[in-house]
């Protein structure tokens, strides 16, 4: 079968193709500038070695702090009350230590702490200047 689209048909199937879809389009949703720079709810999640725990980063005080949650509960402890800057990385010291990168200041001296996954007992690592 032959499908003829000389002349006026060419323009009907430009309209059906193209022009119509259009037309029915909705407008895209404008994305406030906000969001693409805003903290996520819950970030760079990790499992405690033995599997009991995860651990994760969210905001505290307009900061990103690292919680821990015991699988199967629905209680989340803060183990880091940071204000003053993200905290951007940390990882499971065995099964009850979690150690993490806080900045000084902005310069990008790093410290390397270390708290129970309970949040007592933070210690400082690296407790030199530069």
């Amino acid at each position: 079968m032959k499908v003829d689209v000389s002349g006026m048909g060419w323009g009907i199937l430009f309209l059906a193709l193209f022009i119509v879809p259009l037309l029915a389009a909705q407008p895209a949703k404008i994305i406030p500038m906000r969001d693409f720079f805003r903290n996520p709810e819950k970030a760079y999640f990790q499992i405690s070695p033995d599997g009991n725990y995860i651990s994760f980063t969210q905001p505290y005080e307009s900061r990103m702090n690292v919680f821990v949650q015991k699988r199967g509960s629905d209680e989340i402890k803060r183990v880091t009350s940071i204000t003053d800057r993200d905290i951007s990385e940390y990882f499971w010291k065995g099964n009850d230590r979690i150690l993490y990168m806080k900045d000084f200041g902005g310069d990008e001296n790093f410290h390397l702490f270390s708290v129970n996954k309970d949040g007592i007992g933070e210690k400082d690592l690296t407790p030199y200047e530069g």
